[in-house]
């Protein structure tokens, strides 16, 4: 039962972030949702693993393989959806072209939509010998394809502003690339080493420490509104200067009268 391995390590991380996380005062912002998304999906997704694994183990022409399969494949395509939200909101972010988000999010998740069902009803198989397991089938290329097409966006976007994710808090970014090589060389030499949901999890876990660590949010979104109310108190000394100014001019001439 050795692929239980990295589905069990995974479970194990995105169970210990998920607690720390979601037990944590969390700044009330949109990247801060995204990576809530991150987390409960690769929870899901290391969770139905583990069962599919095990099931298979213990009894391979059981439904439920097919079923729990059928389940944990829109993991992958929401886990890759919320990455590429993710990506394009920090990189974005300050330009003319983030004001597209909401739009980019709509469109988008009527995609998934339109995914998930097809990921449901197109046919697949399981192979399920020698200790190894895997997936394959129309169903499982066409999941792989659009979570490739959110890969290569969320990798458009690293390029374009590359200049501003010159920066070691946008780890999870190069991690990804480079994880995603690694695990389409290693699933063309030994196609039952299930890595993705470890993979998922050690994002997410290096998100945690660089980019969303709530106590982290929490003091720039204090940073944040300290410098707005600096801004406000500097505006109203201005204006109240230039009004005692303004004041000032007409009352000398009354009294030079």
């Amino acid at each position: 039962m050795t692929n239980l391995y990295f589905p069990i390590c995974a479970l194990f991380v995105s169970s210990l972030l998920i607690l720390i996380f979601f037990t944590k005062q969390r700044a009330n912002i949109i990247d801060t949702k995204i990576y809530s998304g991150l987390l409960i999906t690769n929870f899901l997704d290391a969770l139905l693993g583990t069962l599919i694994i095990y099931t298979a183990y213990k009894n391979p022409t059981s439904i439920w393989l097919q079923i729990l399969n059928r389940l944990d494949f829109p993991q992958y395509l929401l886990w890759t959806w919320f990455f590429f939200l993710y990506i394009f909101h920090i990189s974005n972010q300050n330009r003319k072209i983030h004001k597209h988000y909401n739009k980019i999010y709509k469109y988008t998740g009527i995609i998934n939509i339109f995914v998930t069902v097809l990921v449901l009803i197109l046919p697949f198989e399981i192979v399920n010998k020698n200790n190894v397991m895997y997936a394959f089938g129309t169903s499982v290329n066409t999941l792989y394809i659009f979570c490739a097409m959110y890969l290569i966006g969320s990798l458009l976007c690293v390029i374009i502003n590359y200049k501003k994710l010159i920066n070691k808090k946008y780890a999870p970014v190069y991690a990804l690339i480079i994880f995603a090589f690694v695990i389409a060389f290693v699933r063309t030499v030994n196609p039952g080493l299930l890595l993705i949901s470890a993979v998922m999890a050690y994002i997410d876990l290096i998100m945690f420490f660089t980019i969303e660590n709530p106590d982290v949010k929490m003091i720039e979104q204090l940073e944040n509104a300290k410098d707005q109310a600096d801004k406000a108190n500097r505006a109203k000394t201005d204006f109240l200067s230039s009004m005692s100014h303004e004041i000032r001019t007409p009352l000398n001439a009354i009294m030079g009268f």
